[in-house]
């Protein structure tokens, strides 16, 4: 085989023929990847975790319990509470809360009984709630008024008119916000490969 042949019109429009399709497999791939990763970050920001950190009990706790002990854990939802949403029960997904003493986790100890009721003001952020979380005669309570715990009805410590505080973080189990990349800079990402491979495939052709 000579070089005039490698050179010749059948094997240049061959080699041209693979490395379009080539080219356009590459242009595929990256808006395929672009897809997935626009549609993975979008559903990474649909659930909405809300973080409870209650106040310390104070007074004189039965033991184990002590002054210093307080409510506090999260509970997760597939999507946020609407805002200004009246108060009800939430369809809770995960959940994990503690007292200081007995800790109550949808992954490693879910209660037997639960209670999850939440209004949310103009911005969706609860001010009013009922978390009820009961198993084996053991109880974590929180509400808008107080909270409490309490074994076989006995309650062991509370912390009445003293409520405590809620935040609310986008995919962060346990309240841990987690950063996502900004959408504009995603899109421009995509969209440059996308701009790349274009042009990579045009001087292909000539």
């Amino acid at each position: 085989m000579t070089g005039g042949a490698i050179n010749g019109s059948p094997w240049r429009d061959f080699y041209v023929h693979m490395l379009n399709k080539s080219t356009i497999l590459r242009a595929r791939t990256i808006v395929a990847g672009f897809i997935l990763l626009f549609g993975f970050q979008f559903a990474a920001r649909a659930d909405e975790t809300y973080t409870y950190t209650g106040n310390e009990f104070g007074g004189s706790p039965s033991s184990p319990y002590l002054a210093s002990d307080f409510v506090s854990g999260f509970f997760t939802v597939a999507s946020a509470i609407g805002n200004s949403q009246a108060f009800g029960t939430v369809p809770v997904t995960s959940y994990s809360f503690s007292d200081g003493v007995q800790t109550f986790s949808s992954a490693s100890n879910p209660a037997s009984e639960t209670t999850f009721e939440v209004a949310t003001d103009g911005s969706g952020n609860p001010i009013q709630w009922t978390v009820t979380l009961t198993s084996g005669g053991l109880n974590i309570v929180s509400t808008t008024q107080s909270e409490d715990l309490g074994e076989s009805g006995l309650d062991v410590a509370d912390n009445f008119l003293d409520p405590g505080t809620w935040l609310k973080s986008s995919s962060g189990g346990g309240g841990s916000t987690v950063p996502e990349p900004g959408y504009p800079v995603v899109i421009a990402l995509g969209l440059a490969a996308i701009v790349t491979a274009h042009r990579k495939l045009q001087r292909s052709r000539t």
